[in-house]
């Protein structure tokens, strides 16, 4: 073992040798981590085991903070608070010696920020590109082994964060202040007390800020979207309820999901809605809408087999924070109505989803039908480049404590990571999950402040305890109330019983549910995703306009130069108009980023792309239809009816399956032209950031030069007026295809069907009998006599005999249709095959338009800030005394406006961490 001062490192040897002196050593030492060596070959969950085997009492192991060690594979540094200085960390081990903890053994404070230098990872090659991301994944994964709430970042993310953040923080105050400055301006407008100068200048910053609504409103309502998987009673409504903190889901056991339900959130001042069976229903509150819900509920669950299940529903429900959840509650596919549908399900919910939670019961994981769900599902993952995004979260594991099995959490979670690594699902992060402790945890702590009820504290962290739950007890004694509090004081004594934490705080009882860690997880990879579609263009677009906003004001401080400046401004205007001419030829560049070159590259991509994929469905389709031809069940009455014009439920079943046969050959196909389109214009994108990048860096090049110019001269006016500007990102946002193959959806034509029916025949030997007349001997004396005197004797007997018989023939039909199909399959695949390269290009041809057009924009608004400037030069420079009266005026309106706005720049700059006036 490795002894260091917060933690112990257990190698080989520990293992190898006095299994009894590693299990002391870990009892012995409850204010310390344990940490799997790199070098040891063996998963957590068998170490525990191997210590299972070897000593009788194993209970103090369910107390013991045990985790793997990392060796990172880029550099981490850790950062304490809003400090610049860093301590740089080797390995896991290294981190845990750097942080402070509590009595508690959680972390003694909230702003410890790890960060995983990514700044020399290669993005075009995959393996470098995914390496910072699974470095992220499997340090958090270590932090939820560990009860360690770490902020877990890479650098390239860290600059944006803090921006992105500060306008999440301030969304609501900013959206304010536009609405007050667009009110104010307009009332000046209205009131008609703008003149020749100043009136189009104020338009022009009512047009801005009705543009900054535009975007605001786009980062409004892109929420994260999250997709909820499982199969039944897992508790996935739970979580749902939790992450959401509303009891909006049924959550009864006897009761699970059977349709799909969406939450998409709105405006906080919204009512709650539910859109279902084509009508839109508002509820007072969540009760109201939970009641109707399980009612629908209970009425599917009377039902089996077709019909059980329910329309999908969606729930508008109100939010107050920026982006919000939408979260896709999907049916178990163990459920009885849920069918062949349910993969489809969840396929959709995995192209769509930012994130996917898997839900698995602790009590009754990897179940048959998980395990056959997962292996369903997994292609589909893997096909959308999502294995980065799902996470598994093993819920009501506060049932391990009811077990009399091992309690250690860790044990139970990394076993079921081994189990899924089998599965393939490798690197997922995985979560313990007590989702109704966090759900009634919530619910409790409003019902005590709704009370007046004042909470203990200890560290200076309010606390929960068995008292303060008896004096809520007094006041709410209906049943649901007092279900919540014996589950939270069970809670409790778990948390003092098996883990030694003795009166845990609301934190502490927080974090042992998992919930935080999932949900501060889920908001990382989410709004990873979202940003990167939108905050990052919404700011970088609002910026710009707050620059031209910021710039009309500069004639104000033109108009006060001395009239030694004002001789010189000509020479300013030369160096702006110098400036100005540069710069539109840098964005030149950019105003048109793709070449007919990378077109004539992306269309032989895409051709060669889609022909493989054409390849493969020829391939694999013969396999699929011949079997659904041949398992299917056909008659002669089937045969005899269809000769007749007549499709029987038999024929129509049997092309049914020939249809969906196809279509999923097809949709496989289209599935991964979704990603290619998306990989493409992914491509396309980063080559066009690249180059605004380096344009950006030109312009800058070009102010700081054209600084220098006037500083030489001792002016200082270029400078004052340049600012810094911010980029835009083009994140490419697309709509997902669908292709469906249509020709096979009623099976072959009719009359060829007819054609078929009537000549699949066949010829069998038929056994028949009839009546004839044969010669036969005499019988008895009397015939004998008379036989002897010539009578012959007759008589009419059965005859068996063979007869050829033509008949419909089954099998002849199959085999006929077999053969029509494989010509018809194959032209239908290369019709669907072609209809998909031509939608693939359209959509690849719409990026680029839309990225061409973004470009332009971008060079349009750089040169109308130095042509506005360059404007008002002129305006200053050729005023005359009576000009001069009118702008006199103009101008003090104009200071009125800049004191008025002052509010909303210090806001806004404080977003972007500038300084006024920088």
């Amino acid at each position: 073992m490795i002894e260091k001062n917060k933690c112990i490192v257990i190698e080989n040897s520990d293992l190898d040798g006095d299994i009894n002196r590693l299990y002391r050593t870990i009892i012995a030492n409850p204010d310390k981590f344990f940490l799997l060596s790199t070098d040891l070959d063996l998963p957590l969950f068998k170490m525990f085991d191997k210590i299972a085997k070897n000593v009788e009492d194993t209970s103090e192991l369910t107390s013991a903070r045990i985790a793997y060690e990392i060796d990172f594979d880029l550099e981490t540094q850790l950062i304490i608070g809003e400090s610049d200085n860093s301590q740089t960390v080797a390995k896991l081990s290294d981190l845990l010696e750097l942080l402070e903890y509590n009595d508690d053994m959680m972390l003694a404070r909230d702003d410890y920020h790890v960060v995983i230098d990514d700044s020399e990872v290669d993005r075009n090659v995959p393996n470098d590109q995914n390496i910072a991301s699974k470095s992220v994944s499997k340090l958090f994964q270590q932090a939820i082994f560990l009860h360690l709430d770490l902020d877990i970042k890479c650098k390239s993310e860290i600059s944006k964060a803090l921006i992105k953040e500060r306008f999440r923080q301030n969304y609501q105050v900013l959206r304010a202040q536009i609405d007050k400055q667009k009110n104010f301006l307009s009332e000046k407008m209205d009131r008609g007390e703008l003149g020749e100068f100043s009136a189009p200048r104020v338009k022009n910053m009512l047009e801005s800020f009705d543009k900054m609504i535009e975007e605001f409103e786009k980062a409004r309502y892109r929420p994260i979207r999250i997709a909820a998987m499982g199969t039944k009673k897992a508790g996935k409504s739970v979580v749902i309820n939790s992450i959401l903190k509303k009891d909006y889901a049924p959550t009864s056991s006897q009761l699970p999901t059977p349709n799909t339900i969406r939450y998409i959130p709105v405006d906080k001042d919204s009512m709650l809605v539910l859109e279902y069976k084509g009508k839109q229903m508002t509820f007072v509150d969540a009760k109201n809408l939970r009641d109707y819900i399980g009612k629908e509920f209970e009425e599917a669950q009377s039902k089996t087999g077709e019909g059980s299940g329910l329309e999908d529903m969606v729930i508008y429900y109100p939010s107050d924070e920026l982006t919000g959840f939408e979260i896709w509650d999907t049916p178990g596919p163990n459920f009885a109505g849920a069918g062949e549908e349910h993969h489809k399900i969840a396929e959709e919910c995995i192209r769509n989803a930012d994130i996917c939670i898997f839900v698995m019961n602790y009590s009754n994981h990897l179940t048959d039908d998980e395990v056959e769900f997962l292996q369903k599902i997994r292609d589909y993952f893997e096909l959308n480049d999502k294995f980065y995004s799902l996470f598994i979260t093993v819920n009501r594991i506060d049932e391990i404590y009811a077990s009399e099995d091992e309690k250690s959490v860790n044990r139970a979670i990394d076993y079921i990571r081994g189990r899924l690594e089998d599965l393939n699902y490798k690197n997922i992060t995985m979560f313990a999950t007590s989702a109704l402790q966090s759900f009634y945890l919530d619910a409790v702590l409003k019902q005590i402040e709704e009370d007046g009820i004042e909470l203990d504290e200890k560290d200076g962290k309010p606390l929960l305890n068995n008292s303060i739950l008896g004096k809520l007890g007094k006041n709410h004694s209906d049943q649901i109330s007092k279900t919540r509090r014996i589950f939270l004081k069970n809670a409790i004594n778990n948390l003092e019983e098996f883990l030694g934490i003795e009166e845990p705080t609301v934190d502490v009882l927080d974090a042992f549910s998992g919930i935080p860690q999932l949900k501060r997880h889920a908001l990382y990879i989410g709004y990873e995703k979202v940003d990167s579609e939108i905050i990052n263009s919404v700011i970088s677009k609002c910026e710009m306009q707050f620059a031209m906003i910021k710039n009309s004001f500069q004639i104000s401080e033109l108009m006060r130069l001395s009239e030694e400046d004002r001789a010189r401004l000509g020479e300013l205007k030369a160096i702006v108009s110098r400036l100005r001419d540069h710069v539109s030829k840098i964005v030149r560049d950019i105003s048109s980023p793709t070449d007919r070159d990378i077109e004539k590259k992306i269309r032989k991509e895409i051709q060669a792309s889609v022909e493989n994929l054409k390849s493969q469905a020829l391939r694999d389709s013969p396999a699929r239809y011949r079997a659904a031809v041949n398992n299917g069940t056909v008659t002669e009455s089937d045969l005899e009816q269809l000769s007749r014009g007549i499709r029987t439920e038999n024929i129509k079943k049997i092309f049914k399956n020939v249809s969906d046969s196809v279509i999923a050959i097809n949709n496989r196909s289209a599935e991964s032209s979704v990603k290619m389109i998306g990989d493409i214009g992914g491509n396309i994108a980063a080559m066009v950031e690249g180059k605004i990048q380096r344009a950006q860096v030109q312009i800058q090049d070009a102010i700081e030069n054209a600084k220098r110019e006037s500083e030489v001269d001792g002016s200082t006016i270029v400078s004052e007026f340049i600012k810094q500007f911010e980029v835009p990102q083009f994140p490419t946002s697309l709509s997902q295809v669908s292709y469906i193959s249509k020709n096979l959806t009623e099976g072959t034509n009719i009359d060829g069907l007819k054609k078929l029916a009537a000549t699949s025949t066949g010829v069998r030997q038929e056994s028949r009998t009839r009546i004839v007349t044969r010669k036969r001997e005499s019988r008895g004396i009397l015939e004998d006599i008379q036989s002897f005197f010539g009578r012959q004797f007759y008589e009419d007997v059965e005859e068996n005999y063979s007869v050829a018989v033509e008949f419909k023939s089954p099998a002849k039909f199959k085999e006929n249709i077999l053969k029509k199909l494989e010509s018809d399959i194959e032209r239908d695949i290369e019709a669907s095959h072609r209809q998909m390269e031509n939608e693939i290009q359209d959509e690849v041809d719409k990026i680029i338009l839309d990225i061409d057009q973004q470009c332009r924009d971008i060079g349009d608004s750089y040169s109308s800030l130095f042509s506005s400037f360059a404007d008002d030069i002129d305006i200053v420079m050729g005023e005359t005394s009576k000009h001069e009266e009118m702008l006199n005026a103009d101008i003090a309106l104009f200071e009125e406006i800049r004191k008025n706005l002052e509010p909303f720049f210090a806001d806004w700059y404080n977003i972007l961490g500038k300084k006024v006036g920088a």
